[in-house]
């Protein structure tokens, strides 16, 4: 003669709630700290996005940053055009933690001259 243990309603609505609450707990966190940007989700250091410009509704212009070259490109709905390679950086990404707009580095480097 064994004894089995049964398991009643509220015990298993418990254990479901428990669970949710857990799975909610790791969304939750997952969700701030993506906007607090203290973890990088990206695990791709070698390619970077410096600044950005847009040009209208569909149309922008972006500065990154592949390997150890900076690269002016051109972005639409339809396609991706590389302007532009830097040889030298334009912007220094050890350096400068501030921000400063694509527009300004875009205005300095015409004034200095584009090598």
């Amino acid at each position: 003669m064994t004894s089995a243990h049964v398991i009643d309603n509220s015990e298993i609505i418990r254990m479901i709630g428990t669970l949710l609450g857990i799975v909610a707990i790791i969304l939750i966190s997952a969700f701030v700290l993506k906007r607090m940007k203290l973890v990088n989700f990206n695990k791709n250091n070698d390619l970077k996005m410096l600044a950005g410009l847009s040009l209208g509704s569909k149309e922008r212009i972006i500065l990154i940053e592949a390997g150890s070259k900076q690269i002016l490109i051109g972005v639409t709905n339809q396609s991706i055009t590389p302007l532009h390679v830097f040889e030298q950086p334009i912007v220094d990404t050890e350096i400068s933690t501030e921000k400063i707009s694509f527009l300004q580095i875009l205005q300095n480097k015409m004034k200095r001259g584009v090598s």
